[in-house]
């Protein structure tokens, strides 16, 4: 049953990416959406780091003793908001050095919030998967999906360029983050944040284990964009991205 409801729940995500990429791809010129792919791809290899394999302990703790839940999430929380910190730090200190314009500068500040709201949402989305109530995925996944073709359709027909895609981009992560937290307080459990500071610890120290190989193989689907828009034009990168995008979303099912 949980494994239908995953199932619906990436259709979902595959049918609304499929026409999000079709229909962004058919409104920017070819320079600008090189900028869109790049700023998205620059911001989120950093941004990776705050998932330090945080999710995967998060679920084996909760599903060994749900009575602790409320604590586990707490170091989760915690956990991520420093690492968010740092990888913030780390894009302030590298943006002058990318040579970006003026424009791309606002558009990496919206997918820094954007990103911010991604990943504490996935948080709420591995406490599902703890309980093993899949069924709150296809819900969110129609709701964002929803939400997301909404916005993107609105700002491209009022033309806003793709500062306005990024904008549409991080207000339907924020509805989405809106949503899970309500789910997770209402149906699940909330956050305890006055938990011993060495079980805080033991959670950092497992999540380091595997929060490395976590960075590196979410930067394997983005280093190919950075090396592009550093060695090559902005045209490559628009070019490449597409296809490589409608390749990776049919891989999303199977998988």
């Amino acid at each position: 049953r949980n494994y239908i409801f995953i199932l619906f729940s990436r259709g979902i995500q595959i049918a609304a990416s499929f026409l999000i990429l079709i229909s962004v791809a058919r409104y920017l010129p070819v320079e600008e959406y090189g900028e869109y792919t790049f700023i998205i791809a620059f911001v989120s290899s950093v941004m990776s780091l705050t998932y330090f394999g945080i999710q995967q302990v998060l679920i084996r703790e909760i599903a060994k003793n749900r009575d602790n839940a409320g604590h586990h999430i707490g170091f989760a929380i915690q956990l991520r908001t420093f690492l968010s910190a740092v990888a913030v730090l780390i894009l302030i200190v590298a943006m002058p050095f990318m040579k970006l314009s003026g424009t791309a500068v606002a558009g990496v500040a919206i997918v820094i919030v954007s990103e911010l709201f991604l990943a504490f949402s996935m948080l709420s989305k591995a406490v599902f998967q703890a309980f093993e109530k899949m069924i709150f995925e296809p819900l969110v996944a129609l709701i964002y999906s929803i939400i997301l073709l909404t916005s993107i359709g609105a700002a491209i027909y009022m033309n806003t360029g793709f500062l306005g895609l990024l904008i549409a981009i991080a207000l339907s992560n924020a509805l989405q983050f809106g949503v899970v937290s309500l789910i997770l307080s209402a149906r699940f459990v909330r956050p305890v944040f006055n938990a011993e500071r060495s079980a805080f610890w033991r959670f950092f120290r497992d999540s380091a284990v595997i929060g490395l190989g976590v960075f590196f193989y979410q930067n394997l689907f983005r280093i190919n964009v950075l090396m592009l828009k550093w060695f090559g034009k902005i045209e490559d990168v628009a070019f490449f991205q597409v296809p490589h995008n409608l390749i990776m979303q049919i891989e999303l099912l199977p998988a």
